[in-house]
């Protein structure tokens, strides 16, 4: 294998660094790869591609700080988005990061145009059981969270906790949606 010196982007330290990787492909294949061990998914997290960071937070051998790491100041663009929904899907994440990701989601769980992964990332992070309950009570009270966001949570939520949030729902529809997948839950 090749070897080549590179400058690490403005992102990333100002030395130099070795990297094995060639083209983008390879740090993607690597960032996907389960037999990639922790310590080159941490370097792999400071790669350049928007994409191969997305790879990086999906890996279930990345570590909490790095998935920390990679949480974005602001969640608008779909690659952002992206990101948000791995972040949210990892066990590795903590309770820390995933209250980070919720303040950061907001504005993509309005129901706007071109928030889909927003919202996949909004469902994701309320069922991950290391989000505190304190958590998603504050982002389910958000007047800026759309009904629209909280009736697919009452549909597709997974934890009681958080269904019995939204029993307490400004919107009747999200009650009673609440109340069915309570019952779903309860009786199989």
């Amino acid at each position: 294998m090749i070897y080549l010196n590179v400058k690490r982007s403005s992102m990333m330290d100002v030395n130099k660094h070795t990297i094995k990787y060639h083209t983008p492909k390879d740090y993607l294949n690597a960032a996907k790869s389960i037999d990639t061990l922790s310590s080159e998914l941490r370097e792999l997290a400071k790669a350049p591609y928007g994409f191969v960071l997305t790879a990086v937070a999906g890996n279930p051998n990345t570590d909490a700080d790095v998935l920390a790491s990679l949480v974005p100041e602001i969640v608008v663009s779909w690659s952002q988005q992206e990101l948000a929904v791995e972040i949210a899907k990892n066990n590795n994440a903590d309770a820390e990061t995933l209250s980070l990701l919720a303040k950061h989601l907001i504005p993509v769980l309005d129901n706007g145009r071109n928030h889909q992964k927003g919202f996949s990332a909004g469902i994701h992070l309320c069922n991950n059981t290391k989000t505190p309950i304190a958590t998603i009570k504050t982002l389910l009270q958000s007047e800026r969270i759309a009904m629209q966001f909280r009736k697919v949570l009452a549909r597709e939520s997974i934890r009681l906790e958080v269904l019995e949030i939204l029993l307490n729902d400004r919107s009747e529809t999200v009650k009673n949606r609440a109340k069915k997948t309570i019952k779903e839950i309860k009786n199989p």
